[in-house]
Formats: structure tokens, sequence, C-alpha cells
């Protein structure tokens, strides 16, 4: 089949006929470059027939066989820069795929410590050209270059070479970055760029496949020099072999810029990884998660492609939340900062790539490494000294992206500042709460973040005499508001632990401590937990202070036990922004907890609930299956709210930045084995990129950074009962408020659910619901000194009133079911683009009028975002229903 280099001239008209044919598969106008008003491209025989057809009027400048003929001959001009640091220069010319894969093995052998070289699981279909010694199936190479293979702790960069056949700069890439790495490796160097290449490979490591298509490679430098794809048989297509492996990917797989046919030079394949070269990429990306960076180097174009938020040809936006994008921006950056050292060019950027099962999506949506698509040179085989400043420039460029990975903050994040105020009053301690409010108040310090500053007061007035004890002395600090460190969670146990519990109740004064604690330098991202199981009586009372705290301080508010002033403690937490929560028993306090965690942070929960394990082991391994329940749910109601909870296992969205799992035991028992499993069947262990665990008595804590997209789960052994919290931190974050109506005289629960969406496109979602009656109503045992809700719940007055009958709930077989009303319109196209977030809000009603007495409502909700994003999350929130 001919090859040609054509042009065509760069009219607008031109430019959209090429994209759409492109968009059918019918032409490859992914390479191209623009110059003198001409759109130049490599085109074949049967791409240049197209062409014709839609008058496009294509002018051949070249001949590109027989070009390719003279490029196989050539070599470099030698420049000697063996003085020079670092030293440069290491190929001379083109190769074909058993000659690359000599130079990475005599690599590997001269460097037995620095390099493991690697053969990946799947060998080729086979070259099936001209040259009898190239016959036959390829075996695939990756070379991991590190000083420690064992540490699985450091960040890496991929690069990937050689997945499109004609373009033979690649594989020079690989060689050049691997010899300069390892040749330029010197602890001992002052050099300062020796001593960056040295720190690469002692803080990071590198991963290099040099030809993940060697048949196609081959095919191409021996037999027919515009060979793009594979060598594959298609069955059905005998005349039509081979696939593109940049298609292949299941990202967006079989979309626009893709074809379905075996003759086309973008054909994607049978189905997503029907390759065996991708799958062999597949295995690379599911094996090793400390992967943050990973760049597919091509030619021609000089261009740098990858996932971006505005989208690209084929695509009018792609769910990349700001925070990524901002990552991305940074890399881009020092890429062409290390492009314009070497050659003064600059790479264009601001696009996606064909998005069409591409590797660049596929590293970034299913495995959340920063993923490039590289085009450098101006042809698919320029002549050989212009080809080695092409491969120079991306040297440089993979260079400063494996400094970046070693250095990349992907944890950052807004720093959160909380202050417990915990009541300490001797009911707490009669009713058996003490060592549960001391327990719960370590681990939610636990489950904050290094940098966040946390603070606990308590509360109680030690005299009988009311009058007695200073209104300032009825609270105390037990612990400043301090940044988390190491030391400072260390002191935050001890003063939790020291906590002695006796005296009567001043909620005013608790509040007014934390409120103290939060007032120098406020943040968005301030709040107060306040945790009581009494009613308020000692002054200063709640409700004045209420009206000294400064806007925007939410304080989140738990009411423990049905003897608490549920309706105080409510209004609390309305009147500041904050969330209500009502825990019958101690068990739900954990789950509280862990609610009220999210609330207060930027995380969402996607599984809240109690968890317990068989005492056999049901496979054999030492440890048994999660199997989940709501301690306080009957089967009904596990069969509305948490219908997919049996086997602790949750769905982690694209997209989010951080998984923290928080496994508490109530009884304080020892947290027994436990396995994080992610999406592709890998038990996460300690040593990992981005995985930290702490264990503490009765708590386990553990934090992934950038999980993968899927569904996770986790096996746990040895421990009998304990609450399991999942969150996660996404651009995607959803909140509930409740509320009451009133229809025809009857009082109906309503939730609000609100939606906020980072990412571009839109957001679909739908869930259901379950109100459980805990509580029934209980008046004061002093009516005339209680304080609850007016009718308009809009601030607290004292009410005399005599008690109401007591009712029970109706309980509606153990659980009344809500389904959610669909929005008319779901989140706006675009929404964070101009730097606000979009906003969605959807409203679950509940059509069992209800008596007054305190409910628990449990919602799951699921969702997809830009057509390809799956989401899940769990809220749970209290709904009181006054007598009145």
């Amino acid at each position: 089949m001919g090859y040609f280099a054509c042009r065509i001239a760069a009219t607008a008209a031109n430019r959209a006929l090429l994209e759409a044919l492109d968009h059918q598969g019918r032409i490859v106008f992914d390479h191209y470059h623009e110059a003198d008003g001409w759109l130049m491209l490599a085109l074949n025989s049967r791409e240049l027939e197209v062409a014709k057809q839609y008058d496009l009027d294509p002018e051949i400048t070249e001949d590109l066989e027989q070009t390719a003929a003279l490029r196989r001959e050539e070599r470099a001009s030698v420049h000697d820069d063996s003085d020079d640091a670092p030293v440069t220069g290491f190929v001379d010319s083109y190769l074909d795929a058993g000659a690359v894969a000599a130079r990475i093995a005599a690599l590997a052998a001269e460097f037995p410590a620095l390099c493991q070289l690697i053969t990946l699981p799947e060998s080729t279909e086979g070259y099936d050209g001209s040259v009898a010694a190239l016959a036959g199936p390829s075996a695939v190479q990756l070379l991991r270059l590190s000083n420690d293979p064992s540490d699985r702790s450091r960040p890496a960069l991929l690069l990937i070479c050689g997945t499109h056949a004609r373009e033979w700069i690649n594989p020079l890439i690989a060689i050049e970055f691997a010899e300069q790495l390892l040749r330029n490796h010197d602890p001992a160097s002052v050099d300062p760029q020796v001593q960056e290449i040295t720190r690469i490979l002692q803080q990071g490591e590198v991963l290099i496949v040099p030809v993940m298509n060697p048949d196609g490679l081959n095919f191409s430098f021996h037999d027919d020099a515009g060979w793009r794809k594979n060598r594959r048989a298609n069955p059905g297509a005998p005349a039509c072999p081979g696939g593109d492996n940049n298609r292949n990917y299941e990202v967006f797989f079989g979309e626009a810029g893709a074809s379905s046919s075996a003759c086309s030079n973008a054909y994607h394949g049978a189905f997503a990884f029907s390759e065996p070269e991708n799958r062999n990429l597949k295995f690379i990306a599911e094996n090793f998660p400390n992967i943050l960076v990973a760049v597919d180097s091509h030619s021609q174009g000089e261009k740098i492609f990858r996932p971006i938020a505005s989208g690209g040809s084929f695509t009018g936006s792609l769910p990349v939340a700001p925070e990524d994008e901002l990552i991305y921006q940074q890399l881009e950056t020092a890429a062409n900062a290390a492009i314009q050292a070497v050659s003064g060019k600059t790479y264009a950027t601001g696009t996606t790539s064909n998005h069409a099962g591409t590797s660049d999506e596929y590293f970034f949506f299913a495995h959340r490494a920063f993923a490039f698509d590289f085009e450098c040179a101006l042809a698919f085989q320029p002549p050989i000294d212009s080809a080695l400043v092409s491969v120079q420039e991306v040297v440089a460029a993979l260079r400063a992206l494996a400094i970046k990975a070693v250095d990349l903050d992907v944890a950052a994040t807004t720093p959160a500042r909380i202050v417990q105020a915990i009541d300490r009053t001797g009911s707490m301690a009669a009713s058996g709460y003490d060592d549960d409010a001391r327990a719960n108040a370590k681990r939610f310090i636990d489950l904050m973040s290094i940098g966040d500053s946390v603070g606990v007061v308590s509360f109680a007035d030690p005299s009988p005499d009311p009058d007695a004890t200073p209104l300032a002395d009825r609270a105390r600090v037990d612990l400043a508001l301090t940044p988390l460190s190491t030391a400072s969670l260390i002191q935050a146990h001890d003063e939790i632990d020291a906590l002695a519990f006796a005296g009567w109740t001043s909620l005013g004064a608790g509040l007014q401590a934390a409120a103290d604690q939060l007032a120098a330098g406020a943040t968005a991202r301030d709040a107060i937990v306040l945790l009581s199981d009494g009613y308020e009586n000692r002054a200063p009372w709640s409700g004045d202070v209420l009206a000294t705290l400064r806007d925007g301080l939410p304080v989140h508010t738990i009411a423990l036990g049905s003897q608490s002033d549920i309706p105080l403690l409510q209004h609390i937490a309305s009147e500041t922004g904050g969330s209500f929560h009502l825990s019958p028993d101690s068990l739900e306090l954990y789950e509280i907890y862990n609610q009220i965690r999210a609330d207060a942070s930027d995380d969402d929960l996607v599984f809240n609930a109690a968890v317990s394990t068989p005492q056999e082991d049901d496979d054999g391994d030492g440890m048994s299956r999660v199997h989940a329940s709501l301690s306080h749910a009957a089967p009904s109601h596990l069969n509305l709210a948490g219908q997919n909870r049996a086997g602790a296992g949750f769905r982690v969205e694209p997209g989010v930045s951080r998984l923290l799992l928080s496994l508490a035991s109530p009884t304080g028992a020892r947290i027994g084995k436990f396995t994080l499993i992610d999406p592709f069947g890998r038990r996460l262990r300690r040593g990992d990129w981005g995985y930290e665990a702490a264990s503490r008595p009765g708590h386990l804590t553990l934090r992934v950074l950038r999980p993968a997209p899927g569904r996770w789960r986790v096996d746990v052994g040895g421990s009998e009962h304990c609450v399991l919290g999942a969150f996660v931190r996404s651009p995607l974050q959803v909140s509930c408020v409740p509320r009451l109506v009133w229809e025809r005289k009857r009082r109906l629960a309503v939730l609000d659910i609100s939606l906020e969406s980072r990412f571009a496109g839109d957001v679909e979602l739908d869930g259901s619901a379950v109100l459980t009656p805990v509580a029934p109503w209980r008046p004061a045992a002093d009516p005339a000194s209680l304080e609850w809700l007016d009718v308009a719940g809009s601030r607290l007055r004292s009410h005399c009133a005599p008690p109401a009958p007591r009712r029970s709930p109706c309980r509606c077989g153990g659980g009344i079911s809500g389904h959610l009303e669909r929005s008319p319109t779901c989140v706006s196209r675009g929404g964070f683009l101009d730097g606000k977030p979009s906003r969605a809000t959807y409203t679950l009603a509940f059509a069992q009028p209800l008596a007054a007495g305190s409910y628990v409502a449990e919602l799951r909700l699921e969702g997809r975002f830009a057509r390809h994003g799956r989401f899940e999350r769990v809220l749970r929130t209290s709904v009181v229903v006054p007598p009145y």
C-alpha cells in the first residue's frame, strides 16, 4: 500500500471535513501540522482516495516509502558530549524492534543495581513480514528503573513508546531516556542536573515500555513504512490485519474518532482490550498503582494532548476536576519549559486527544495517573538529525515530568478547623456514655488530616448550687486549637482520656468556649461538634450564646439518647447551618460521627454501617468476608436503604483525590485482619504508594491517595462487630437537609438533597431513603423550664404547656420509604469553568404522615456524570416531629 506525505489547503471547510472523516474513522487526522497555509499530513493509498472523493484536493509532496528506505540507512553526525553533564546523545539511527530490545537488554545487564527487565504477560500474535529471523510472536518488555525496587511507596513515571508502528522516533526516545538516567546517576555529583537525575531514581521510579507494538514496528521498518497498527489477524477481514492500539483501551472505547472497520487505520478492535499489547498495558496499570504520570510518546505535530475539562475535537467536555486541571497545567508548563531549553520550541497544548479508547484517557480516568499523549516532530520518519532533536526535546520533558512526579502534592486540600464540645456531666457517666464519648472523640480526631486543626472543650457545672460556679468556669479547654501532627495527635488522645464526668449541663458554656477557640483566623471550614445527653439546666444559656456566634460557623449537634433535649439541639444545628443527629444508642454514635466527619469536611460517605464477621473462615485464607447490617434496623429496612451493603463493597467514582476508611470497634477490641481490595482485585499492602494505615486500640484508619475508580471491598477477620465508614474526597459533593411540610393537615417529612459538581457536564441522580422511628415524643420533666421550637421554627422561646400524651410513632413495618423526585434540570454544563461550582437540588418526600417523635433518615443515592462516571453516596440525618 502506498504511503505519501500530502498537503491540503488549510481552510476552515477542509479542516471541518477532515475532522468529520476522522470522526468516522476513514482518515486518521490526529497527526498533522500546519505550515504556510497548508495542512501537512501523511496518507496511505486508501486514505488518499477518500480525500479525493470528498474534493479535498490533496497534493502529494513526497513518496514516503521511497524516503523510508533512505531513513533506514541514515546515521546521525557524531557529537561528542562525554565531558558534558549530563551526558546525552546515545542514539544515532532508526532501529527495528529486535535492535531496540537488544539495546535495552544490554542496559539492564550493565546496570543490574538500577534495572529490572520484566517480560510482560502476553506475547504478540507475531510478525508476518519478509524478514524470516523476526517471524513469530514477540515478547513485550518493561524496563523498571530504581535504586530500590522493593520500595513500593515511590511515585512513578510511565513511558510508552512504539504504539504506532510507523512512528520510528519513539523507540529511540525510550533508549535515550533510559541511557541518560542510568549513565548520569551519580549520588556524589555536585552538578545540579545530575543531582536531579539521581533523585529521580532514588526517590521515584521510572517504568519504560520501549516498544509496545513490536510486530507493527518490524513490519513498518522492513515491509510497509506507512503501517500503523499491530499485525493481529482480523476474522472476516483477512486482507485487513491489525488494530489501532491507541483506540483499544476501555475508556470511551468505540466513540467518535475510532472505526469499526478492520481496514481502517483507526480500527478499534473487536472489543476493549482485545489486543494483547493493550492487555500488557492494563497489567502495568493494575500492578503499579504508584504511577502518577504517564506519557504515550507519538509523532507527529509537536503537540501535547491530555484529558482537559473543555474537551477537544470529539467531545465538548470531560470530567476533569479543577484540582487535577491545575496539576495538569503545572506539568504541561514544566514539560514545555524543558522542550524550550533544548530547541526554543513550544509544543501546542489545550486539547484532549482522539477521545476514542486512547491511553491518556484510560490512565487518567481508570487509574488516576496524569497521562499525556506527546506528538513530537513534524513527520513520522524525519531525517535522523532532525529526529534526534525531537528525541532530546521529549527526553528533557520526561526528566522534568519525572521530577514533578517525585515532588507532586496530590493530597493538597484546604485545612479544616474543628472543635469538639463534649458534655461531661454526671448523666453521661450514669447512662454509660462516657467511654463511647471518649472513644469517638479520639476517632474523630484520627479521621482528620495532617494540617487540619483540632480542639476539645468540655462543659459541666460541678456545683449543685446554680449560682456558685462562675460562668466562665462552666466549660474548660481540654485541648486548645492545634494543627494536627503526630505529637499533637498523641496529646489530643491523652487529654480526651483524662476527661472526668460529673456536674450539671450548660450547653451555652460549651458553645462559647468552642467558638472562642475558632475566633482568630476564621476559615470557611471551621465547625463545632456538640455532644450532649441531657437538658440544659445551667447558664449561660445556649439561646444567648447563639446570638453572638459569627455567621458561617456551623454547629453539628448530637443528642445522645432519647432523654436529651432533642428540640434544642436540633434548633442549634438549624440556626447555624449545621446538622443534627439523634443517637438512640452508643453503637449508632459511631455512624453519626462518620456522618458529621463528612458534614464538617470536604468528604462524602460512600459506606457507613455496622459490620460483623462470621466466626468461621469461609474461604480458607484466614479471613472472613464482611457482612454489613444496621444494628437498629429491621430486615425490611435493610432491603430498602441498604440493598447493596452486604459484603462491605462501595463504589469510588472517577476524580476522587482521596479515599479514607475508618473501622471502629465499639467494645474497644482489637481490629482483626483488615484487607482493602481495589477494583482490579489487588490487595493493598503497607508500603504501597499513597497507602497509609494507622492502628489504635479499637480503631483502624486507612488512607488511599488517588484511588482507582470502581468497586472496592474490604475483608475483616477477628472482629465480631465494628463500624465501617468509607469517605471520598471528590468534585461531587452531596448534602441533605430535612424539613417538615403540612399537607391536608398532615405532617410529612421532606429531605432536600443538594448536589454540587465541579465537573463539566450533566449529572444524573436517583435514590431512595428509609425513615425509621427511634423515639416517641418525650416532654420535659419540668415543662416550665423547657425551651423548644415554635411552629415557625425560627427562634427559641419559653414554652409552658401541659405534657402531651405519649404516642408511639407510626412504624409502618419498621421503616417508611421515600423515593427521589427527579429535578427537571440536572447540573448545568461546564459549571466550574468560571470558577463556580454548579448545583442542583432534589426533593425526596415521604408519603406517610408522621406522629410526634424522632426519626432517623438514611439515604442511598446513585448517579452518573459525563455519561461514563458512576457514583454512590450514603447519608443519614435525623428528623424531629414536635407534638403540635
